[in-house]
């Protein structure tokens, strides 16, 4: 809950309890992976590499007591995924994609547990510049997709990294139909979820990259349209108003 709702003083709570229950029951690797949680929420409550080692460590402890549970190897890949994005660290992606992909082994048909496992690869591919990790990840994404339709409507967020996988492969591609399917998917989430954080810069970057493709000013009109929308959503982006201002002048050129 404190992690869910940003709440020090529940953190703070939670860890008293955990730190009482590791001391009456060392042996017990439950309550070693709650403690990793919990130094999670830390980690992220203060934006703080600490406790991600922190968090490491208590869940590797857990892991020298069961090496068999999916959900301690889920949670070490989880908190390795959490640190290398706050540190770009490409070791550290390597490793989340390990672990998650071992508790994939033990768990297969777990879905939140697919989803990470994708999100590490792809977030590998983007800092390694790696084709095949983006491939993987989006094997995993159409794997979800396709086997738990059902929980689409309650997990925009998967649709929306799929989109975003796509549109990364459009880079590598260069292709057209890359882009278009990553619009089609990322409008489909402006449905589910019109407030949906970065929805707006992605549309108007997709739609960006197929006016440099195409040649067609149309595109970048669309692409100014959602940059316009994002710049509203999210004012102290800077990176909106850089990709914008672009934007016009790529306009302005074709014009």
């Amino acid at each position: 809950l404190g992690a869910i709702s940003s709440r020090l003083d529940l953190l703070i709570e939670a860890e008293s309890k955990i730190i009482k229950a590791t001391d009456n029951f060392p042996d017990d690797p439950d309550l070693w992976l709650a403690y990793g949680a919990c130094m999670i929420g830390f980690a992220r409550y203060y934006e703080d590499p600490e406790y991600y080692e922190m968090a490491i460590e208590k869940l590797q402890w857990g892991l020298s007591i069961d090496r068999s549970s999916a959900e301690h190897w889920h949670a070490l890949g989880l908190a390795h995924m959490l640190y290398a994005r706050l540190v770009e660290g490409q070791d550290l992606i390597e490793r989340s994609c390990r672990f998650l992909t071992r508790a994939l082994d033990i768990k297969p048909a777990c879905p939140s547990l697919i989803f990470d496992t994708a999100c590490a690869y792809l977030q590998l591919s983007r800092t390694a510049e790696d084709l095949p990790s983006l491939e993987t990840a989006i094997g995993f994404f159409e794997s979800l997709l396709q086997n738990y339709k059902e929980s689409i409507l309650y997990h925009p967020e998967w649709l929306f990294y799929y989109a975003a996988a796509l549109e990364w492969l459009g880079n590598f591609s260069h292709e057209e139909t890359h882009y278009a399917k990553a619009i089609e998917i990322f409008s489909h989430v402006l449905l589910l979820h019109p407030d949906f954080p970065a929805i707006h810069e992605h549309l108007a970057n997709c739609y960006l990259e197929l006016g440099h493709i195409a040649l067609d000013p149309e595109f970048y009109k669309k692409a100014i349209q959602f940059f316009r929308t994002a710049s509203l959503h999210d004012e102290e982006n800077d990176q909106v108003w850089l990709d914008w201002g672009l934007c016009l002048i790529y306009l302005a050129h074709h014009t």
